[in-house]
């Protein structure tokens, strides 16, 4: 086991070490940051409006006001930063979103299912 893990982060450091721009890899991963907070916050305004959407409905709605947002800011570093649009950056917002989305979901799921099993055993 040991063996393995030690392997397994030289190998880990052999690829990080060859990354060649930081800021490449910590922008996308701010994106996806970004994107799963908006998910969650989204998803959990739906989840509390007490209108029984269907689960699929909770966690794909809001990839259309992320990816509006996401475009927004590409448009805004590209227009006013004097920077480049990237698809990618659109992508990792929005797949971000969809795991945040998913993730609050899933909580706020079993979160209920206590409250119900809880409310049976009473």
């Amino acid at each position: 086991m040991k063996k393995v893990l030690f392997i397994t982060v030289i190998i880990l450091s052999l690829t990080a070490n060859a990354q060649e721009n930081w800021s490449f890899q910590r922008d996308k991963q701010l994106h996806a940051i970004v994107g799963a907070g908006l998910g969650a916050g989204l998803t959990q305004l739906m989840l509390s409006s007490d209108l029984g959407y269907d689960p699929i409905d909770v966690i794909i709605a809001p990839v259309l006001p992320i990816t509006f947002i996401a475009l927004g800011k590409e448009m805004y570093d590209q227009a006013i930063k004097g920077g480049y649009a990237e698809g990618a950056d659109i992508a990792y917002t929005i797949i971000g979103g969809l795991i945040g989305s998913f993730v609050t979901y899933s909580i706020n799921n079993r979160i209920n299912n206590r409250k119900e099993k809880k409310k049976l055993k009473l």
